[in-house]
This record gives C-alpha cells, sequence and structure tokens, in this order.
C-alpha cells in the first residue's frame, strides 16, 4: 500500500497546473472519483460524470489525468477501472478518511453538514490550533468548520474549555448519536455540505499527519 503522504501528494498532482493550464476540478473531485469506480468496479463516462456533477469537457480530462497518472485503465466496452496502482492510493486513503454517505442535519448547529472522520487525527492538534485548522478548511472554500475529537470515551469540541457551556454538551451528545468515533479520531464537520469540498479539506489535514 502506498504512504498516506505519497497517496495525498499522487491526487493532488492530478489536479495541479500543467503546462500553464489549471483544471475546473479540485483534488477533492479525484477522491471521489476513485472512490466511485471503486464502488462500481467498472464505471462509464456518462455515470461518473453524473455522480461528481460534472460538464463533459471536466470529466474528459479528469479522465485523461487519471490515466496519465497510471490510476485507471478504460475499456470501451467495461469504462474505466482502478489499476493495481490506484487501488493501493485509494486503500491508504480509505485507511485513515472515513467521509458520510449522506448529508447529515445537527440541529443544535442549524446545520446540514458533510463530515468526515481522520483516524487518529486527533493528534493534528499537538501540531496545529483548533483556529489555525479551521482556518485552513475556510480559506479553501468552507463556511465553516467544527473540529471534535474522542479522548477516554467521550467526545470533545477543542478547545477544551468550550465543554463547559450547556450549548455545546448538547451539540456533542447529538454528535455522538449520529457519528460513531473512536478514541484518537477527529471528526470533521463543513457547511454547506459538499462531498467535494470535505474531501479537500480533509485531504489537507490528513497530510499533516506523521
Amino acid at each position: 500500500m502506498v504512504a498516506l503522504k505519497e497517496a495525498i501528494q499522487i491526487i493532488e498532482d492530478v489536479a495541479r497546473s500543467k503546462h500553464g493550464v489549471k483544471p475546473s476540478f479540485d483534488s477533492g473531485t479525484v477522491m471521489l472519483a476513485l472512490m466511485r469506480i471503486d464502488e462500481e468496479k467498472t464505471i462509464g463516462r456518462p455515470s461518473l460524470m453524473k455522480s461528481l456533477n460534472l460538464h463533459e469537457a471536466q470529466a474528459k480530462t479528469l479522465i485523461k489525468r487519471l490515466k496519465e497518472s497510471g490510476l485507471v485503465t478504460s475499456d470501451r466496452v467495461l469504462g474505466l477501472s482502478l489499476t493495481e496502482k490506484g487501488k493501493s492510493v485509494l486503500e491508504s486513503v480509505k485507511s485513515v478518511i472515513t467521509l458520510s454517505k449522506e448529508c447529515v442535519e445537527i440541529a443544535t448547529l442549524g446545520w446540514t453538514t458533510a463530515g468526515a472522520v481522520i483516524s487518529q487525527g486527533a493528534k493534528l492538534l499537538n501540531k496545529m490550533s483548533v483556529s489555525s485548522l479551521r482556518d485552513l478548511g475556510v480559506s479553501l472554500g468552507a463556511q465553516a468548520v467544527l473540529l471534535v475529537v474522542k479522548e477516554g470515551g467521550e467526545l470533545v469540541m477543542p478547545p477544551k474549555s468550550l465543554n463547559e457551556d450547556e450549548t455545546v454538551r448538547s451539540i456533542r451528545i447529538e454528535i455522538t448519536k449520529k457519528f460513531d468515533l473512536k478514541d484518537g479520531d477527529l471528526l470533521t464537520l463543513v457547511t454547506p455540505c459538499d462531498k467535494t469540498l470535505l474531501s479537500r479539506i480533509v485531504l489537507s489535514y490528513a497530510k499533516l499527519l506523521d
């Protein structure tokens, strides 16, 4: 299996500018494309376009770059499938990042959110402040970001001083019911609910892990 940082770098490279031309998709789209192809085993371009909400030109460019990177192969009859390299890259990412399949309503926040769990991601808080991580998420396109970690069997919204507030306790109780975390995991919630945006943000976070 490819190392996590290398896997993320490969994904990001697919969406980089080449010869002065930047594609109109990002690393989050690339990650979701690999996941979608993996789910279907083989998938045609029209189906991939629809599931990722891409225009035909975008899809053609994405597929071309995925093939050039050695992540997918295509068959005129069967469509696109992951290569061994593609499977290895995706396996590495999925071993650390778990995306929620649907939008999640957090009534106590008034959010319709997309969520992702980064396995053992709580260690990121030893390298960067919560505010810095939230700012990074906002700089990548989120309106707002909430980070939650699980410690000693309980969810904590860092900084820990926030947990004195009754409103925060209500939020934590609701989140506990809707997401399954293990000790040391980091839950990232972003609004608006956009899986491409969420994927881009959590890839940026996971890249910071040792």
